[in-house]
């Protein structure tokens, strides 16, 4: 009787670890999704700052997007944009979480990131591989 007591104490607790660990698995899933979901609303964000800093854009892709700067809620982004002639250019920028415009950019070729705005819908494609206008 008593060996009986500690297998079925033993299985018990087996069946709680397992549980747990399912539970956390889970919940680290949601929350990549999560942090997954917001990059994503940033990433959109930062393509209107863009286009209320240059003019003639056509196309941007988000080539890469830094995890967040958690005491300026800054994010750092790699833009590869091609203007309306179809030149193009790579260069990073800095993004202010609710900022209107792109404030610290690197400025690669003068003559594709013309100062401006640009009002028309621009082709996006963001850093998971989606995409569509904006």
């Amino acid at each position: 009787m008593n060996k009986r007591i500690v297998m079925l104490a033993a299985i018990a607790i087996m069946f709680i670890g397992l549980g747990g660990k399912i539970y956390v698995d889970y919940r680290a899933d949601e929350k990549a999704k999560e942090e997954q979901k917001n990059l994503l609303a940033i990433e959109r964000d930062s393509i209107v700052a863009l286009k209320n800093t240059f003019s003639d854009v056509a196309f941007v892709k988000i080539e890469h997007s830094d995890e967040p700067n958690n005491m300026t809620d800054s994010y750092q982004i790699i833009f590869l944009m091609k203007n309306n002639l179809g030149t193009e250019v790579e260069f990073d920028a800095i993004y202010v979480k609710g900022e209107t415009e792109l404030k610290n950019y690197g400025v690669a070729d003068e003559e594709v990131q013309k100062e401006g705005k640009t009002v028309s819908e621009v082709e996006v494609i963001y850093s998971d591989g989606t995409g569509g206008k904006q």
